[in-house]
C-alpha cells in the first residue's frame, strides 16, 4: 500500500516529469554520460596502439623508419582538410531535424550532404596520387632511403581517409540520434583490427608500406558496418537523388566551412610544425618530438570523446532557443574538461621525461621539451568542450578565423626564428606559444560570454580556480618525487602510485554529483556500495 501511495503523486505529475524525461531525450542529454563512457573505452585502444607501435617500429626499423612513418601521417592530415568540416555538419543538422521531428528533412540533409562526402572522397584520390608521384622530388634528400616506403605508406592511408570520407554520413546519422556509442564500437572494432595486423607485420619483419597496407584494409573492412547500423537506428532514413537540393547542401557546407578554418588552424599547429622539423632537424629529430606530441593529442582526443557528444546535445538546445540551458551547458563542459584534463596534464608535466625514457629509451628524451609543449599547446586542448557547444549553435565561425589567425602568426614567427638563427625547438616553442594563448586561450571564453552570455566569473571560478586549488597537493607530491628520485622507473611508478591514492578521493569527495556517485556506488558489490555511500 505504501508503494501504492508513493506512486500517486508520481502519476499527478506525469505530464510534467514525462515532459522534462522526453526533453533530456530529445536533447541527448541523458546519453551523454553513456557516450562518453563507451569512447573513452574505445580510446583506449587508440591509447594502446600509440604506446606499442612507435616502440615496435623504433625496434623493428629504427628511428629514421619512425621519422618517416610520422612524416606520412602529417600529409595525410592535410588532405583531410579536403572534407571542409563537412562530415561535423552532419550529426549538426541530422539532430536538429529530429528533434523537430522533420523526417522529411533528415532524409533531404542526409542525401545533400551524401554528394558533397562522395565528391570529397574522389578529390581526395586525386590528391594522394599526386602525392604519391611529387614525393621523390620533392622529400628524397630528407627522407632517404625511406622515400619509397614513404610513397606506399601515403597511397594507402590516403585511399583509407577517402573510403571513410565517403561513408561519413552513415557515423554522422548515429551521432545525429545520440548513438555515439554504435559509433564507437564499430570504430573500437577497425582500431582493434589494425593494431593486431600491425603488430603481426612488425613481428614478421614486415616494412612500412605493408603497415600501411593494413590500415587501409581494417578502415575498408568495418564501413558496411556503419551502413548497417544507420539504417536499424533511423528506420526512416532515405538516400536518394529525389531528396538532394542544392541549397541544403549549401547550407551544410557553409556550416562545414566554420568548423573548416579551426581545423586549418589546427593542422598548421600541429602538421605545419612537424614539416618544419624535417625540413630543418630531418626525419630522426621528427620521431623524438612526435612522441611527446603525440600524448597531447591522446590527451585532446580523450577530451575530443566528451566534447563531441555535445555538438548534437547543443544543437537541440539552441533549436529550442533555451539561452538558460546553453550557458549552463558551457559552464558544465568547461568545468568537465578542467576535471578531465589538468590531472594528465599535470602528470605528464612533471613526469613526462621519465614516462618517455622507460617507453622509448633515453635517446627520445630531450629535458623539459614536454613541460614546454603541453604549455604551449593547452589552449585548444582546454577550449575544446566551448568550442564544440558553439559549434551546435552555429556560432563558430570567428572562432575559426581567431584560431586561423592565431597559428599562423605563431607558425610565422617559428620559421622567422629557423631561418635567421640556430634552430632551436625550445625558442620555436615560446615563439608559438605567445599568439595561440592570446587569440585561443583568452579569446574563446570571450566570445561564449559575449555571444550566449555564458558569465565569465562563474567560468573562471569554476574551470580554473577551483580544479587548479583542488590538485595543487597532488601536483605539490609529484614535485618533491621529481627533484628526489632519480631513477626514471623508480620516478614514473611512484608518480602513478600518488595518481592512484590520491586522484579517486578527492574526486569522489569534491568532484563527482550525488546522483552519479549513487549511481556508481549501486553497481558496486554491496558492502562496498555502504562504504562509499553511507545511508
Amino acid at each position: 500500500m505504501e508503494k501504492l501511495k508513493k506512486e500517486q503523486p508520481d502519476k499527478a505529475a506525469s505530464s510534467g516529469g514525462e515532459s522534462e524525461k522526453n526533453k533530456a531525450r530529445d536533447t541527448g542529454r541523458e546519453r551523454m554520460a553513456k557516450n562518453v563512457w563507451i569512447g573513452w573505452s574505445a580510446q583506449l585502444i587508440y591509447l594502446v596502439a600509440g604506446f606499442v607501435l612507435p616502440r615496435m617500429i623504433d625496434h623493428s626499423m629504427g628511428r629514421l623508419a619512425l621519422g618517416a612513418w610520422d612524416f606520412s601521417w602529417t600529409l595525410i592530415a592535410y588532405f583531410g582538410l579536403v572534407q571542409a568540416g563537412v562530415v561535423s555538419s552532419v550529426n549538426r543538422y541530422i539532430a536538429r531535424y529530429r528533434a523537430k521531428g522533420d523526417v522529411e528533412n533528415v532524409n533531404i540533409s542526409a542525401s545533400s550532404v551524401g554528394c558533397v562526402l562522395l565528391v570529397m572522397a574522389l578529390v581526395i584520390v586525386g590528391v594522394t596520387l599526386s602525392a604519391y608521384h611529387l614525393l621523390p622530388g620533392v622529400m628524397e634528400d630528407k627522407l632517404g632511403a625511406y622515400t619509397h616506403s614513404t610513397q606506399w605508406v601515403v597511397l594507402w592511408l590516403g585511399l583509407g581517409l577517402a573510403f571513410q570520407t565517403a561513408f561519413a554520413l552513415f557515423g554522422g546519422v548515429l551521432a545525429g540520434h545520440f548513438r555515439w556509442d554504435i559509433h564507437f564500437y564499430i570504430n573500437m572494432a577497425s582500431r582493434l583490427a589494425t593494431l593486431v595486423g600491425m603488430i603481426a607485420v612488425l613481428l614478421l619483419h614486415g616494412v612500412l608500406s605493408t603497415l600501411g597496407f593494413v590500415y587501409f584494409a581494417s578502415e575498408a573492412s568495418v564501413l558496411s558496418l556503419r551502413v548497417i547500423f544507420a539504417y536499424r537506428v533511423c528506420p526512416d532514413l532515405r538516400l536518394g537523388w529525389k531528396y538532394v537540393r542544392l541549397q541544403r547542401a549549401k547550407e551544410m557546407l557553409h556550416f562545414g566551412l566554420k568548423i573548416y578554418l579551426p581545423s586549418i588552424g589546427e593542422m598548421l599547429t600541429n602538421q605545419t610544425m612537424n614539416v618544419f622539423i624535417v625540413w630543418f632537424f630531418g626525419p630522426a629529430f621528427l620521431a623524438l618530438y612526435a612522441r611527446p606530441r603525440g600524448l597531447m593529442r591522446q590527451l585532446q582526443t580523450f577530451l575530443n570523446r566528451y566534447a563531441l557528444v555535445l555538438v548534437p546535445t547543443a544543437s537541440s538546445i539552441h533549436a529550442r532557443r533555451d539561452r538558460k540551458g546553453m550557458q549552463d551547458l558551457l559552464i558544465e563542459g568547461a568545468r568537465n574538461s578542467a576535471y578531465i584534463l589538468l590531472p594528465a596534464v599535470i602528470f605528464l608535466a612533471v613526469c613526462g621525461d621519465s614516462l618517455l625514457a622507460v617507453w622509448m629509451g633515453s635517446q627520445y628524451v630531450k629535458p623539459y621539451l614536454f613541460l614546454v609543449m603541453l604549455l604551449t599547446f593547452l589552449p585548444p586542448v582546454f577550449h575544446s568542450p566551448l568550442v564544440r557547444i558553439m559549434m551546435g549553435a552555429n556560432i563558430h565561425g570567428r572562432l575559426g578565423v581567431a584560431q586561423l589567425v592565431a597559428s599562423g602568426t605563431g607558425l610565422l614567427m617559428v620559421y622567422i626564428l629557423f631561418t635567421t638563427t640556430t634552430p632551436n625547438i625550445f625558442w620555436a616553442m615560446a615563439a608559438f606559444a605567445l599568439p595561440i594563448w592570446l587569440g585561443i586561450g583568452l579569446y574563446t571564453p570571450y566570445y561564449a560570454h559575449k555571444n550566449l552570455g555564458m558569465p565569465l566569473q562563474k567560468y573562471v571560478h569554476e574551470s580554473i580556480v577551483k580544479p587548479l586549488i583542488l590538485l595543487s597537493p597532488y601536483l605539490a607530491v609529484l614535485v618533491a618525487i621529481r627533484f628526489f628520485v632519480e631513477r626514471p622507473v623508480i620516478e614514473l611508478l611512484n608518480g602513478m602510485v600518488v595518481s592512484m591514492v590520491m586522484l579517486p578521493p578527492l574526486y569522489w569527495r569534491f568532484v563527482l554529483t550525488k546522483s552519479f556517485k549513487r549511481k556508481l556506488s549501486g553497481r558496486m558489490p554491496g558492502w562496498i556500495g555502504r562504504l562509499l555511500l553511507p545511508a
